[in-house]
Formats: structure tokens, sequence, C-alpha cells
């Protein structure tokens, strides 16, 4: 049975890898516990959503990161402070 897998599982396979796996094992152990779907074009479409959603909000919070990262490059900062001997 083919399963798209929603988390990481040991020796099965990494998330949202489609892995080919016995009848009983994905219906007792990874579907039964939410760690797998079955594959289906319908599901299929509704994880690579998922995913393609979260890339673009990484995609968008490493552009405001690089933005931020850009004005604090140019700032220069002194400190003025008496200092001990």
């Amino acid at each position: 049975m083919k399963v798209i897998l929603l988390r990481d599982v040991a020796k099965v396979g990494h998330k949202y890898e489609i892995k080919d796996v016995n009848d009983g094992f994905a219906r007792n152990a990874l579907i039964g516990k939410g760690l797998a779907l079955i594959y289906t074009p319908e599901n299929y479409a509704k994880v690579k959503n998922q995913v393609d959603k979260y890339q673009a909000g990484e995609e968008h919070k490493q552009a405001l990161i690089q933005g931020g990262l850009k004005k604090l490059s140019d700032t220069v900062i002194n400190f003025k402070e008496k200092a001990n001997e």
C-alpha cells in the first residue's frame, strides 16, 4: 500500500515522502497513529498544497531576516563609557 508520511518515521522514511509499505503496517501503525495518509491523488494534492504554503512562508521569513541583517550591517554603534585602568 502506498502512503504519504506526515512525520518522520524511523526505518521507513521522512516527512512528506511517498512510501510503499505492507498493508497491515500501514493500517495499524502508520494510519492508525496519524503518521501517514493513504496515497490518493486528492491526498497528494492536499499535502503538496500544505508543503507549498509552508515553503512560501519560510521564503518570506528568510527575506525579512536578510533585510533586517542588511540594515544592521550598515549601522554603527558607539559606546561612550569611562574605562578603568
